[in-house]
């Protein structure tokens, strides 16, 4: 059917082979290990006539023009309309490649393009404002011709700007000079492989930029509409046979199981697949039997616009008010929520907070009778407990069957332990105050995190006076503590000011911490081995693991997930939520979500604080939005990364606009996903809920 491999040969400008396959705007994006020949794209995502507005469209088409891949005469978003940088074809400047091309400056790229619509098939070009002629009566932008053919034939404008991009020589789109023939076939509509040795043979009444944009969406349209007759004889969801290459290369082809009519519609466009060559050099070319025209779509789509899969449908979200107001559960009025944190013990589910109206240490949790609350810390007591304003940055575990529970006195700037036995809890001041043992005065656990290994509990916390990671540990007996980090009298020798947000886990028999320097601006790595400690730079800096130049690290969240190390944490200076991860290649790091270049495309301040739950075979991540005050969440499965906003602004699964999201814990609990946040609207502890994804 309809293919534009070959399309070139018919136009005028001169393109070399790598430029029509090497496209998009983040080098390395996508891999072929994603790429999925019977399910190319999914419907829901293919007919979404309202991905982008007239607007949107318009804007996208002004950021792209200049941004073609390897051009350093480019500038992006700037189109060189008179022709005065260095041709990268060779013959001097661009206008003066050009004219001798019979094509002088001025050039029109399609930012700034317009067109009189030709409604009807008929030999001829339309009318348009190409070569700074005044925009013709009746002409409309490239935009709006986009725009309107997805709203006509229900076809998403995403689709239809990665068409262009695909079949247009230049690119079209991302070209900043490019000549007028570029628009004359610029989606390959009515181009079959009829030409010499496969080539492309287009019918001259459908030439036109206008024709070609209504003809594609109207086709595509078409095929969509129709594959399901008997009578249809092209590409159709099932098994059908896809060839590598034209028919005259003899390249033959192999059988692919389509899993939707959109993948079915692409297939009969461009009726080819990409080879193992072509996958392996995904940002450039295979061999000689290679196809890239529907490799080309689904990369390109994912570079610019994210996944091509939908998301699962959103789970059924609950919601509840816990603990701070007279609507709440707990009926208790008061400024109550911040710093939850939640685990289970004994099969029911147990959450710490402050509250900072009281400068108490909270506790709820649930059993077979419902919801209870009580004051841990922070109103005085016989057993330790002492009128003060404690609570802050609270961490829980269980050890020794034993339910521990750590937290800050902000009133004395100490590290806090409270132990529960018998029903009764026993509070003491751990660290801070000075004392045996290696305890120091100071302001003490800041950021804390706990972990257990046999007979040993360990503690990790900020020393804000110094600027250290303090490590405390039980053996069984008693407290030591020692400086791991901050210092040069630490183990680690390191001096300045650093272990806020630390985070550690048991891996094993190592311990594995991550944490923030903020004097370097790094993510900081701590693990133990036979050897004792040992310690990197992780993230943040030209000297780290990842060599990238920024100001991150803070609240790191890291788990094991199908064997490999996952660590999220935020990047202070542009505002995302970072990804590193290890494989049998080493360490690997993504921006996942918060700006235009990260996984989702969505531009915001994001991840400042995280919570990860694994389920299964799902991985999710919940994280604050702080522009919005919403809470997010990403969860990666079989089809990718997926990312919704559960509660906070009208848009979000609650429908409730609000400031959430500015302290949060998850955990999963009788089979559902457990998020507990603070609401700094009427400050107070919300709870969300539902099943597994």
């Amino acid at each position: 059917m309809l293919k534009r491999l070959c399309l070139f040969a018919v136009l005028t400008i001169v393109v070399s082979a790598s430029s029509i396959v090497v496209l998009g705007s983040k080098a390395g994006a996508v891999t072929a290990t994603g790429w999925k020949a019977g399910r190319i794209i999914d419907d829901m995502v293919f007919t979404n006539k309202n991905a982008m507005s007239l607007n949107e469209v318009q804007d996208f088409l002004n950021q792209k023009v200049g941004t073609n891949r390897g051009n350093s005469y480019s500038v992006p978003g700037v189109c060189d309309t008179n022709g005065t940088k260095t041709s990268e074809l060779g013959g001097g400047i661009r206008a003066q490649y050009g004219a001798s091309r019979g094509n002088p400056a001025p050039f029109t790229c399609l930012k700034d393009y317009w067109e009189v619509p030709k409604t009807d098939p008929a030999p001829g070009v339309p009318a348009s404002n190409y070569g700074g002629v005044a925009i013709p009566t009746g002409a409309k932008s490239a935009a709006q011709l986009i725009w309107e053919a997805g709203q006509r034939y229900n076809i998403s404008p995403k689709v239809l700007l990665i068409m262009i991009q695909k079949e247009s020589a230049g690119p079209l789109i991302t070209d900043d000079w490019p000549f007028r023939s570029q628009y004359t076939y610029a989606m390959g509509a009515h181009c079959p492989d009829s030409g010499p040795g496969g080539s492309a043979n287009c019918d001259q009444n459908y030439a036109g930029f206008s024709m070609q944009i209504n003809e594609s969406a109207r086709l595509l349209r078409y095929y969509l509409d129709n594959m399901s007759q008997p009578w249809w004889s092209y590409k159709k969801p099932g098994i059908n046979n896809i060839l590598w290459n034209v028919e005259p290369t003899g390249c033959g082809g192999a059988n692919v199981n389509i899993e939707n009519k959109s993948t079915a519609a692409l297939y009969t466009y461009t009726p080819y697949q990409p080879n193992q060559a072509a996958l392996n050099n995904m940002y450039g070319t295979g061999d000689g039997c290679s196809a890239y025209g529907n490799r080309n779509f689904w990369r390109m789509y994912n570079d610019w616009f994210g996944p091509t899969l939908g998301s699962p449908p959103n789970i059924n979200w609950n919601f509840e008010t816990l603990d701070g107001t007279a609507q709440s559960i707990s009926t208790v009025i008061g400024s109550t929520g911040n710093y939850p944190y939640t685990l289970t013990v004994g099969g029911w589910l147990h959450v710490f907070y402050y509250d900072v109206a009281g400068g108490n240490l909270r506790h709820a949790w649930i059993d077979p009778a419902g919801w209870h609350f009580e004051t841990i810390d922070g109103a005085g007591g016989a057993n330790g407990q002492i009128d003060a304003d404690v609570g802050g940055m609270s961490k829980a575990i269980v050890y020794n069957n034993q339910l521990y529970v750590m937290y800050h006195d902000f009133q004395n700037n100490s590290l806090r332990i409270a132990s529960l036995s018998g029903g009764i809890w026993t509070a003491q001041t751990l660290d801070g105050t000075g004392g045996t043992n290696g305890r120091l005065s100071g302001n003490m656990g800041l950021d804390i995190t706990a972990i257990t290994n046999g007979d040993s509990l360990h503690l990790f916390y900020s020393d804000a006076t110094q600027g250290n990671l303090r490590h405390a540990w039980h053996d069984g007996s008693i407290w030591r503590f020692e400086n791991l980090d901050g210092t040069p009298a630490s183990i680690a020798s390191k001096d300045g000011n650093i272990g806020q947000g630390i985070k550690a886990e048991f891996i094993g028999n190592s311990i594995h911490a991550f944490y923030y320097d903020g004097t370097a601006g790094n993510l900081r790595h701590a693990w133990t081995d036979a050897n004792g400690w040992h310690f990197e730079d992780l993230d943040g800096s030209g000297s780290s693991v990842s060599r990238y130049n920024s100001t991150l690290g803070s609240s790191p969240e890291f788990a094991i997930w199908q064997g490999s190390l996952h660590v999220y944490y935020h990047d202070i200076a542009y505002g995302t939520l970072r990804h590193a991860w290890t494989d049998a290649n080493g360490w690997h790091f993504e921006d996942l979500d918060g700006s235009g270049s990260s996984v989702s495309r969505y531009i915001s301040n994001v991840g400042l604080r995280s919570s990860i739950v694994i389920a299964g075979s799902t991985m999710n991540i919940f994280y604050d939005d702080a522009p919005t005050r919403s809470i997010r969440q990403a969860w990666f499965d079989a089809y990718g990364w997926h990312f919704i906003n559960i509660d906070g602004e009208s848009n979000a699964v609650s429908g409730t606009a609000g400031q959430f999201g500015e302290y949060l814990s998850a955990t999963l609990f009788m089979q559902d996903v457990q998020v507990f946040y603070f609401n700094a609207s009427d400050s107070s502890l919300k709870h969300a809920w539902g099943p597994l994804r």
